[in-house]
């Protein structure tokens, strides 16, 4: 027998938790919980997409790809939403590779199922349909991110974004996660990671990270991080 999905008062995720009750409750039959587990590949490019998951806690991230193969880091979700929206907007296959960058849970529901829901116009398809100029601001941003700052100043953005997607100030995180958020070596991480630490801005061992500064850490990062910060911020505020 499967597992219930918990009550909408127990749901941590901030679409799900802010839905009407009998919109949640049309949706809670077909949910599947899930526990993700940090390198989870939850899609990949290309694939058609028949699932949703709205993630409870934890972070995935978003991978551009490169020839085939697994580019950067162009955004991240964590409980404010789901993973697997391009397959009720913008068609029914994956446009990046989706894994978990911090462990947690999700409720997974079918695509077909949420896309009716969708199509009834109600509160879903208006939370979707402004998470999606979220995500659109994320993806956008990384791309000129990659070009024109620093490494400390992504380091700090993405470090303040994953931040912002969970409890508390500190993390668990590999060298070769961040190198891949930044599209870098892992050499060269480590020294960009020593210099925030060096500043007394973060502390960072074995890879887990604990935010010192979150104050010194914003004057550090690049100015892309302001931008997607206020769209989740208005996102989650409404």
């Amino acid at each position: 027998m499967p597992a219930l999905a918990p009550k909408q008062s127990l749901v941590r995720n901030h679409l799900l938790a802010t839905l009407p009750r009998e919109d949640y409750e049309r949706l809670s039959p077909h949910f599947k919980p899930l526990t993700l587990s940090a390198g989870d590949i939850i899609h990949d490019f290309g694939e058609p997409l028949r699932q949703a998951w709205f993630i409870n806690h934890g972070v995935v991230s978003l991978l551009s790809t490169t020839g085939g193969q697994p580019g950067v880091v162009v955004g991240l979700v964590g409980s404010e939403a789901l993973v697997g929206l391009p397959a009720i907007l913008a068609g029914k296959r994956a446009p990046y590779r989706a894994t978990v960058q911090l462990p947690g849970a999700a409720l997974q529901i079918g695509v077909e199922v949420l896309d009716a829901e969708f199509n009834q116009g109600g509160r879903l398809q208006a939370f979707l349909l402004r998470y999606n100029q979220v995500l659109i601001i994320q993806l956008s941003q990384a791309g000129i991110c990659y070009q024109r700052h620093s490494l400390e100043e992504r380091l700090s953005r993405w470090l303040l974004s994953i931040c912002d997607r969970v409890a508390g100030n500190s993390f668990q995180i590999t060298h070769e996660c961040i190198a891949q958020m930044l599209g870098t070596a892992r050499t060269k991480v480590t020294a960009a990671a020593v210099g925030l630490q060096d500043q007394r801005l973060i502390s960072y061992s074995r890879g887990h990270i604990i935010i010192l500064s979150r104050r010194g850490l914003e004057a550090k990062a690049c100015p892309c991080y302001g931008i997607t910060k206020e769209a989740l911020t208005q996102f989650l505020s409404r």
